[in-house]
């Protein structure tokens, strides 16, 4: 198997973590609206260039298992 490039890493770290957030909405009855905003919020963050601590701060475990 091919290693995954950093691009393709990434995309699949955000899509588990909207899984997640989907998966918590669900089970908290909060609906789609509050993933809506958590996702909106961190896109914002992410453009305000305060992505570093990113992984740690939203629960993502990277690849190799680090927070």
């Amino acid at each position: 198997m091919m290693p995954m490039n950093e691009y393709c890493r990434g995309a699949l770290e955000a899509l588990g973590w909207v899984l997640e957030l989907l998966d918590a909405a669900e089970e908290s009855g909060k609906g789609i609206e509050e993933v809506r905003r958590q996702v909106k919020a961190m896109i914002e963050e992410m453009v305000r260039g305060s992505g570093a601590s990113l992984p740690s701060r939203v629960g993502v475990v990277l690849h190799g298992g680090r927070r």
